[in-house]
């Protein structure tokens, strides 16, 4: 049977697994699922639809599944809400919107850490092993890929794709899509190629250099993009990492950040 603290609300629809553990003052309305071994810390706020999947860890003042902060959605609306998997972080003060899309939820994957004050708007696809650093924010309709790191404060603009291993730095932004493996350390900019992410991910100085070059054809030599593209299609069969920036590249609508050497 659930563990739960006697201050805490528990809405009629909430289902919650047997070892699941709600801290003092958390309140859960509507349709809610926990899953085993996920622990509420206290003072947790989740409104349904949401469904939380196993042994996340969830500090005070979360908030999730609340209406979004959209003129044109109607709070009334339940909607397909939010998504989570399992051994996800939250830290303090997170907050998670429901979706306004009528059949896709908000959804955060699993093995992530959203540290102190980080923000996912209404509609957000985050992958798995995610860290989002404090006050990270992601708006609305916004896409990051696996294994990408929000440094402190920094801030995604809606519509905007982020690629696997991905770093944004500290306070940085990003209003257009950035390509797996890219490193931004200056507003607006990609500077680099995430090189100490992608060797803890296990890749090879070859593939690191195929990276190295695609970036250079895609963001250095004036190219557009069609004729980028097909560079890196040509050299795609034999190279997982520029397959990855390929498939990236035509999974897109609209501009991709510029780059800048650092």
């Amino acid at each position: 049977m659930a563990q739960i603290d006697p201050t805490s609300h528990i809405g009629p629809e909430v289902t919650l697994a047997e070892d699941v553990i709600v801290g003092p003052h958390c309140s859960l309305t509507g349709r809610v699922t926990i899953g085993p071994g996920t622990r509420l810390v206290g003072h947790t706020y989740v409104y349904g639809p949401v469904v939380i999947g196993s042994n996340n860890i969830i500090y005070p003042f979360c908030c999730i599944g609340f209406a979004p902060q959209d003129f044109k959605f109607d709070p009334n609306t339940a909607g397909p809400g939010v998504v989570i998997g399992d051994r996800n972080l939250m830290r303090e003060q997170c907050t998670i919107h429901r979706a306004t899309h009528a059949a896709q939820p908000t959804t955060l994957g699993s093995d992530n850490m959203l540290m102190l004050g980080a923000h996912l708007a209404h509609d957000v696809q985050v992958g798995s092993r995610c860290v989002l650093t404090n006050n990270a924010g992601v708006a609305g309709h916004s896409v990051l890929h696996d294994q990408v790191i929000l440094s402190a404060g920094a801030l995604i603009a809606h519509k905007v794709h982020i690629g696997r291993l991905v770093f944004i730095g500290g306070g940085m932004g990003a209003a257009q899509h950035v390509p797996p493996f890219a490193m931004s350390r200056r507003i607006g900019l990609i500077t680099g190629i995430n090189i100490i992410g992608m060797r803890r991910a296990g890749m090879g100085d070859e593939e690191i250099r195929q990276v190295r070059w695609a970036h250079g054809v895609l963001l250095h030599e004036g190219n557009t993009r069609p004729v980028a593209t097909e560079r890196i299609r040509e050299r795609a069969d034999h190279s997982p990492a520029l397959q990855e920036i390929l498939a990236f590249l035509e999974s897109i609508t609209g501009a991709i950040m510029h780059g800048d050497r650092e």
